[in-house]
């Protein structure tokens, strides 16, 4: 899967398991990067087994 130019892929060691939602991962990016949070792309989140 590529990014989009200019975009940069995140991968965390938590999931769905660890019950993190997209809107938390939107959340603490784009306050903590001072970004609008529509600015951030796509975000997939699976169970890794």
């Amino acid at each position: 899967m590529s990014h989009e130019e200019g975009m940069v892929r995140l991968t965390l060691s938590a999931g769905k398991a660890n019950g993190v939602r997209p809107s938390d991962i939107v959340g603490s990016i784009a306050g903590h990067a001072d970004i609008p949070g529509r600015s951030i792309g796509k975000i997939f989140i699976k169970k890794i087994k």
